[in-house]
């Protein structure tokens, strides 16, 4: 979605989706994932609590499946891993229910990431390994980077910071890549990432990872992420040269 003019357009959606609860469920939804990306998770978490609701009411499990993921995915950005933890099961419950094969390995990907947080490494390897094997059938490559950033972290939360990084970078995308080859949340997260490992490690390439990470939040409208680099360039110094 792009950002420029997004939130016109989306207030736009919602009255054209008046009474139309499915309509109006992907809507929020859509305009939850823009907030998260911007920082405002709370108000992202109203819109798909709101978007559970209706979906539900619409008789519409996989809309539901997919406000869950994200809100879950909002949480854990918020850092209220309890909250995150239950919305990632209800959305597995559903995954499961409905055999949506497709969409396995985001909501496998969420769950893992709760799980390296929550010092559970052996879980989330497992989850991974299934979402990652999944993802590779489907050949999608937005799921493709989003578990291969899951994968990244599980290896450098092991210290196995050359596996890490080895996985984050066939995860990422670069911003001279254009049309984008996936949604440009998954590319900043993973930079983000990135960005994160080498800072924690000083690797060489911290910098220029700082800088790919502005450019790309930047570019692409995300407040939360610009705000992410410049807490990165202070970690690394003046010398960073960023």
């Amino acid at each position: 979605v792009a950002r420029c003019g997004a939130g016109a357009l989306l207030r736009k959606a919602r009255e054209l989706a008046a009474d139309d609860h499915s309509l109006l469920a992907a809507t929020l939804g859509v305009e939850a994932r823009l907030l998260i990306d911007n920082g405002k998770f709370e108000a992202a978490a109203q819109r798909l609590g709101r978007s559970i609701e209706l979906a539900e009411q619409a008789n519409e499990p996989r809309k539901a499946a997919l406000s869950l993921t994200q809100l879950a995915r909002a949480e854990l950005a918020a850092g209220d891993l309890a909250a995150a933890r239950i919305c990632a099961d209800r959305a597995q419950v559903l995954v499961a229910e409905q055999r949506w094969t497709a969409f396995l390995p985001f909501v496998l990907a969420v769950s893992a990431e709760l799980d390296l947080h929550e010092g559970r490494l052996d879980i989330a390897g497992e989850q991974l390994s299934c979402a990652w094997t999944t993802a590779v059938q489907l050949a999608d490559p937005c799921w493709l980077a989003i578990t291969g950033r899951g994968l990244g972290l599980l290896a450098a939360r092991r210290g196995d910071v050359t596996a890490a990084m080895r996985w984050l970078d066939s995860a990422y995308h670069r911003t001279d890549h254009l049309p984008p080859q996936v949604c440009r949340w998954i590319d900043a997260a993973t930079i983000d990432t990135i960005c994160d490992v080498a800072t924690t490690h000083r690797l060489p390439r911290a910098a220029a990872s700082v800088a790919e990470l502005e450019t790309l939040a930047d570019h692409a409208r995300m407040p939360r992420y610009v705000a992410r680099a410049r807490t990165y360039r202070a970690q690394l110094g003046p010398r960073s040269g960023v």
